[in-house]
């Protein structure tokens, strides 16, 4: 508690705890987005799972039937399936009924997570995917209204939110950044941090994680020391496996060079049109 007339200095608070090396940290409002089929679920159930070692975790999934979530983490030969810690509660919503509900979806939404917030005790949450908020009427206004709220139960209740979300669609040649969020420009600047899933062009199996947005902790993983890694499935659970760090210049399309020609020639002809 503050002491009134009392202001704590950085020496006197106690270190951010990393939940997921310096992607995410206890007490932020995190997003991670990427292109679909990239690896964003395996990413976030990969960091659940460590965290629900020793923590109560709640994973709302969106996307996959309990069928789809399964096939992910089973031997194909044996049959046999990974086991989860019992700290990792999965919980899912019929995306359908909550569009039918209209303006009231929103309230569905948090009403059933804040629920499950006093019911299972958790300081860990991730929203898996609020992208299909998107497909909705008023889709904007609602994923940032959603967003804003999770900052709020935050607030009230001292957790830590991993979102999920696509990212808008980009030059593969250029680096990605925060503005390449999917949605409404003002979304990112909810999150304390975000950070993303790039697929790398020039090798097939590797994908690059990258920060693009960092409030706690320093950026490592910049533009130039992307993490590299595979997913693989390791004693039957679907992860991503580190490779080591390289400069995402290295991972982007090169343009060709008759792109390069009628760029130049845009150019040019702009310039002749200002004389």
């Amino acid at each position: 508690e503050l002491v009134e007339g009392h202001v704590l200095v950085p020496e006197e608070l106690p270190d951010p705890r990393k939940l997921w090396k310096e992607f995410w940290y206890e007490g932020e409002v995190c997003c991670l987005f990427a292109n679909t089929n990239v690896g964003k679920s395996v990413l976030a159930v990969q960091i659940a799972n460590e965290i629900a070692k020793t923590e109560t975790v709640l994973y709302y999934d969106f996307e996959l039937c309990e069928k789809q979530f399964a096939l992910r983490y089973i031997d194909p030969d044996t049959k046999q399936t990974y086991k989860f810690p019992r700290r990792l509660i999965r919980l899912t919503l019929s995306t359908d009924k909550l569009w039918a509900m209209g303006d009231k979806m929103e309230d569905i939404i948090m009403a059933s997570i804040e629920g499950d917030i006093k019911a299972y005790g958790a300081k860990f949450i991730i929203v898996d995917n609020i992208s299909w908020l998107l497909t909705s009427n008023n889709s904007t206004k609602t994923a940032s209204n959603l967003v804003k709220r999770l900052v709020g139960l935050k607030k009230q209740y001292g957790l830590s939110i991993l979102v999920l979300a696509h990212n808008r669609k980009r030059a593969p040649t250029k680096p990605i950044t925060e503005n390449d969020l999917s949605g409404s420009k003002q979304l990112i600047n909810f999150f304390d941090a975000a950070f993303v899933i790039g697929r790398s062009a020039s090798e097939a199996d590797i994908k690059y994680i990258k920060q693009v947005k960092v409030r706690t902790g320093k950026e490592v993983y910049g533009e130039h020391n992307v993490m590299l890694c595979t997913i693989e499935q390791h004693n039957r659970f679907l992860q991503f496996v580190e490779q080591g760090c390289g400069d995402e210049a290295e991972h982007l399309k090169r343009p060709k060079a008759t792109d390069i020609s009628l760029k130049k020639a845009r150019v040019m002809e702009l310039k002749a049109k200002n004389e």
